[in-house]
């Protein structure tokens, strides 16, 4: 039997995951006329949201919490949203603007799961299901992760945003290339490995 358990108190990320869905749904040039200050203000508030965020779910949950939870922006040919290493869970930053913000609790669930329960095993997917009900942030309509179980080399994007994923990687690396190339705009993603400016690690 499932037990019941409050709602994770949700509000910094879903402030922060709506900011972050109103650039993706920005045309590329609107993107680049966004004020420094205003994008600044938003990266520099994604690392301590989603930690605190997974921290709080952690407790909620009844998980250990992870040694540490970091957000990164690894080269663009990396796909995975999140992944777990030696205890410690490290963010896609794409991952904050490519997802809604259901998907993006969802992918936190998930990773705390690994630290359980390393391969998606069928053990797995039994504690993810049983956390994702205990957590109650899926109403029964939601089909955001339906293809996970079924795709053999995990690509996030494609799942959470079908028929998207060109479009969104374009606008994320143009917002890239405006704010840390001063000016650089093309829509050709450059080779990163950017840490969030607050991490320090």
């Amino acid at each position: 039997m499932i037990k019941s358990m409050n709602p994770i108190h949700d509000n910094d990320l879903a402030a922060m995951s709506c900011r972050c869905q109103a650039i993706m749904a920005m045309p590329m040039k609107e993107i680049t006329q966004i004020p420094f200050e205003d994008f600044a203000s938003l990266y520099n508030s994604i690392q301590p949201t989603i930690s605190a965020w997974t921290y709080n779910a952690a407790d909620m949950l009844e998980f250990p919490r992870p040694q540490k939870t970091v957000v990164r922006c690894p080269s663009y040919r990396i796909k995975w949203a999140a992944r777990v290493v030696d205890g410690m869970i490290e963010f896609n930053l794409r991952t904050m603007f490519y997802a809604d913000l259901t998907w993006l609790k969802g992918c936190v669930i998930h990773e705390l799961c690994h630290l359980f329960v390393k391969d998606h095993t069928k053990n797995f997917w039994m504690l993810y299901n049983q956390k994702i009900k205990e957590a109650e942030i899926v109403d029964v309509t939601y089909d955001g992760w339906k293809k996970e179980r079924v795709i053999e080399k995990d690509d996030p994007f494609m799942f959470s945003h079908p028929g998207h994923f060109q479009v969104h990687r374009q606008k994320f690396n143009c917002m890239l290339n405006t704010f840390f190339h001063k000016g650089y705009t093309h829509c050709t993603p450059v080779k990163i490995d950017y840490k969030l400016l607050n991490d320090n690690s």
